[in-house]
C-alpha cells in the first residue's frame, strides 16, 4: 500500500469527521484500510493512525460489536495500530463479542488486551484463539502434542485438555502455549477423525504448511503434529517415512492458489472466496459446495463457520434456485436451526453486510413462524432487516409488526421489540402500550452484551418522552393513568428518585391526576415497632438459652481438648473450635441484641378495614388463580402453609395497600388484592405457644 501526502490529508481529515460522529467517514476509513492487515502498514499511516486515536476513539467503552465503528477498531489492530484507546475499545468489544464467558475480566486478562508491554499482533493472536476455544475443538502442545479440550471452567481459570493424560493450562497459559485447530481445517478434520481413509497426495512440504495454518496461532513446524494425525490411523509409520523421504523438497517455489470450486473445508472455502465478484455454480460443483455444507451441518465446533460460508455463498450467488434446493436438502438435525438457543448467539456475530443473506437463508431452512420467533429473541439491529427480508418474500407489510404485537400483548417481548415498535410503528402500536405492564415486565428482565442498548432506550422514554409517557396512560384518561401510577410506586427497577421525578412528570402532563399521585399515608403503625409472634419469640429464646448453657461450655471444652495436641498453627481441630467459638458468640450477641427489641404479640388486637397490615390475611387474584399469604411477624415464616414475615419483598409490596389494588409481584408478575380478611383459625392457633411459655416471653 503506497501511502503519499495527499491520501494522509484525506485520511486526517476523516479522523476529524470521525470525531464529530459521522458514520460515513467510519467506513470510507474502513475501505482506505482494507488493503492493510496482519501488521502489514506503512510505517508514516500506522503513526499518523497511533497518535490520533483519542480523536479516533472518544468513547472506547461505547464500541458496539456488530457496527461499523467496531470493525474499524479490529481493523486498526490488525493492521498493528496501537494505543491504550484502542485497547480500551478492544476490551469493551470483547466484553460483548464473548459475552457468554462468566469471567470476563479473566478473559481480557489472558488475551492481554490491556497488556501495553504484550504485542498488539499477539493479543489479535490471542483473541482469535479464545474465539476458536471450545470444548470438543482440538490443540497442539509442544510438550504434550495433539489432544482435546474436555472442558472450560472459567470459574476456576482452567482449560482441561487430554492428552495422553489429562493436563490442565490457566486460560492465559492455554492461549501463551497451545495452538487451537480450527474446526473445519485439514488438521481439525483429520484430528476428529483419526482413522479416515485418507493418504496425502502432495508432497511433505506443502501438506505441512497447510496443517501448521489450521491451528492458531499457526504452528512454526508442523512435522511432528502430521506425524501424529497420520499415524498410524491413516498410514503406517514405514509409509509415512517413505512418503516423507519421497517428497523431501519438492514443494514449489510458487503455488496455485485454490478456487471457491476445489476447496476441501469450509475454512478454505471462505479464503477461496475472498476475491470472487460472482458466483455460478454448475451441477458438479453445487454438488461439492453441497458436499461441504452437509459435513458441517450437524458438528457442534463449525456452527460458526457453517453460518458465515452459507451467507456468503447467498451473497454472492447470481442465482440462489440451486442454493434454496441445498439449503432444503440439509439433515433434518442441522445444528444451527435445531433451537433459537444455538441460531441466535451465532447469528449475533456474523458481519453486518452477510445479515440479510443469512436471513434469507434461515427463511428457506425454517419457515417465516420459526425465523419470527427468533429475530424478537435478538437485538433490535435484526428488526429491519428481517422486515426487508419478509417483504422480499412478498409476505404482507405488517406481519412482523403483528408478531410483536402479539409478543407485547403476552407481556413477554424483550426491550428491543417494544423499541423497535414504538421507532418504526408508532401510529399502528398504540393500542401495544395502553398499559404499562409489558413495559415494566420487559425492563425487569436481566439484559448484557447488545441487549443493553435497547434497555436503555426504553428506560430513558419511560422517564423523558412525554408521547410514550401518556400513551403508556392509555392517552390520559383516569383509569389509564392509576395504572402507571401505581406501577411506578411499586416497580423494583425504578429507584427512588426515578419514582419521585416520574410521578412528578405525570402531574405536569395531567394536573387532574394529582390526587392519583398524591401518596396514601401508609397503614404502618403496627410495623414501626418490630414485632413477631410468641411461637417464633419462644424459639429464638430458647435458641439463646441453649447457645449459653449448652453449646458455648461444649465449644470450651472442645477447644481445651485441641490445646493438648500442640503446635497450634498446624491444629485442624484447634482452628475448627475457634471459628465455632467466633460463630457462637456471634450469634449469642445477635439473639441478645434482638430480644430485646423485638415485642411478641398475637396479632388479636388486629382491627381488618380491607387494607393490608401484619396479623391480616390476603387474597391475591394472579391471572385468574387465587393465592394466599398471611402476614405476621419479623421471625414468621412458615411458605408451605403462606404465613410469611412483614420483612419480606412480597410483604413489602402489600402492606397499606386495599382490596381491588393491582400489584407488581417481586417476581415480575402482576396481581389484584381480591380479599384482606383476619387471620384464620388455624393460624391464630400457629403464632400461639403454651401458656407457662407465653408468661416466660412476655416477662
Amino acid at each position: 500500500m503506497e501511502v503519499n501526502d495527499q491520501l494522509l490529508n484525506t485520511i486526517e481529515e476523516t479522523l476529524v469527521a470521525i470525531s464529530e460522529k459521522d458514520q460515513g467517514a467510519v467506513t470510507k476509513l474502513q475501505a482506505i484500510l482494507s488493503g492493510c492487515d496482519n501488521g502489514d502498514m506503512p510505517a508514516n499511516l500506522k503513526s499518523l493512525l497511533s497518535e490520533n486515536l483519542e480523536l479516533l476513539i472518544t468513547d472506547a467503552n461505547s464500541t458496539t460489536a456488530g457496527t461499523p465503528f467496531a470493525d474499524l477498531v479490529e481493523t486498526l489492530a490488525d493492521c498493528g495500530v496501537d494505543g491504550m484507546p484502542l485497547r480500551d475499545a478492544l476490551a469493551a468489544l470483547s466484553r460483548q463479542v464473548f459475552s457468554e464467558y462468566p469471567d470476563p475480566a479473566g478473559m481480557i486478562r489472558a488475551i492481554a488486551v490491556l497488556n501495553e508491554s504484550m504485542d498488539i499482533m499477539t493479543v489479535r493472536t490471542r483473541w482469535a484463539a479464545f474465539g476458536s476455544l471450545t470444548v470438543g475443538v482440538h490443540a497442539w502442545h509442544g510438550a504434550f502434542g495433539l489432544g482435546q479440550v474436555v472442558e472450560i471452567d472459567a470459574f476456576s481459570d482452567l482449560v482441561y485438555i487430554q492428552f495422553d493424560r489429562k493436563q490442565n493450562f490457566t486460560l492465559e497459559q492455554t492461549l501463551s502455549t497451545v495452538s487451537i485447530a480450527q474446526p473445519d481445517s485439514l488438521a481439525g478434520q483429520l484430528a476428529a477423525n483419526r482413522k479416515a481413509n485418507f493418504k496425502p497426495a502432495r508432497a511433505a512440504d506443502e501438506f505441512d504448511i497447510e496443517i501448521a495454518n489450521s491451528f492458531v496461532p499457526p504452528l512454526k513446524s508442523a512435522a511432528s503434529t502430521v506425524e501424529q494425525l497420520l499415524v498410524p490411523g491413516c498410514m503406517s509409520k514405514k509409509d509415512y517415512d517413505d512418503w516423507r523421504k519421497g517428497s523431501r523438497g519438492s514443494l514449489a517455489t510458487t503455488q496455485k492458489k485454490r478456487t471457491w470450486n476445489e476447496a476441501r473445508s469450509l475454512q478454505e472455502l471462505k479464503g477461496c472466496l475472498e476475491d470472487v465478484k460472482k458466483i455460478k455454480p454448475n451441477e458438479e460443483e453445487a454438488a461439492h459446495l453441497t458436499k461441504l455444507f452437509n459435513f458441517a451441518a450437524t458438528r457442534n465446533t463449525l456452527i460458526a463457520e457453517f453460518a458465515n460460508n452459507l451467507a456468503t455463498v447467498w451473497s454472492l450467488s447470481q442465482e440462489v434456485d440451486w442454493l434454496e434446493e441445498m439449503i432444503r436438502a440439509l439433515p433434518e438435525d442441522t445444528l444451527i436451526w435445531s433451537a433459537i438457543e444455538e441460531f441466535s448467539p451465532v447469528t449475533q456475530k456474523l458481519p453486518a453486510k452477510l445479515i440479510p443473506f443469512w436471513l434469507q437463508a434461515t427463511y428457506v431452512a425454517r419457515g417465516i413462524e420459526w425465523l419470527i420467533e427468533a429475530t424478537m429473541a435478538m437485538p433490535l439491529r435484526f428488526y429491519d432487516p428481517l422486515d426487508v427480508v419478509l417483504q422480499d418474500r412478498d409476505h404482507d407489510a405488517d406481519v412482523l409488526f403483528r408478531s410483536a404485537h402479539e409478543h407485547v400483548k403476552r407481556s413477554d417481548s424483550l426491550p428491543d421489540t417494544l423499541v423497535w415498535l414504538w421507532k418504526r410503528h408508532r401510529d399502528q402500536c398504540m393500542e401495544s402500550f395502553r398499559t404499562p405492564r409489558p413495559i415494566f415486565r420487559s425492563l425487569a428482565t436481566p439484559a448484557k452484551g447488545e441487549y443493553i442498548k435497547a434497555k436503555k432506550e426504553l428506560h430513558k422514554r419511560l422517564m423523558n418522552d412525554a408521547e410514550f409517557q401518556t400513551a403508556l396512560m392509555d392517552g390520559g384518561n383516569r383509569e389509564g393513568i392509576g395504572r402507571l401510577v401505581q406501577m411506578v410506586k411499586h416497580a423494583h427497577l425504578l429507584n427512588k428518585g426515578e419514582k419521585q421525578s416520574l410521578l412528578v412528570k405525570i402531574v405536569r402532563l395531567f394536573p387532574d391526576s394529582k390526587d392519583l399521585v398524591e401518596d396514601r399515608k401508609p397503614i404502618e403503625a403496627a410495623v414501626q415497632k418490630k414485632l413477631t409472634s410468641y411461637r417464633t419469640m419462644e424459639q429464638y429464646r430458647q435458641e439463646l438459652v441453649a447457645i449459653i448453657n449448652k453449646k458455648i461450655p461444649e465449644n470450651s471444652a472442645a477447644i481445651a481438648h485441641a490445646r493438648e495436641y500442640g503446635d497450634l498453627r498446624e491444629n485442624a481441630e484447634f482452628k475448627a473450635a475457634k471459628e465455632n467459638q467466633r460463630l457462637l458468640l456471634e450469634r449469642r450477641g445477635y439473639l441478645e441484641s434482638e430480644l430485646n427489641e423485638v415485642l411478641p404479640t398475637d396479632f388479636a388486637d388486629v382491627v381488618v378495614d380491607d387494607v393490608v397490615v401484619p396479623g391480616t390475611s390476603v387474597v391475591l387474584d394472579v391471572d385468574g388463580s387465587p393465592l394466599t399469604y398471611h402476614i405476621l411477624g419479623l421471625w414468621d415464616s412458615e411458605p408451605e402453609t403462606g404465613i410469611i414475615s412483614y420483612d419480606t419483598d412480597i410483604a413489602k409490596a402489600l402492606i397499606s395497600r386495599k382490596r381491588g389494588d393491582e400489584i407488581e409481584l417481586p417476581q415480575g408478575q402482576t396481581a389484584v388484592i381480591s380479599k384482606v380478611s383476619k387471620l384464620p383459625a388455624h393460624v391464630k392457633a400457629w403464632v400461639q405457644i403454651e401458656s407457662g411459655a407465653t408468661a416466660k416471653v412476655a416477662k
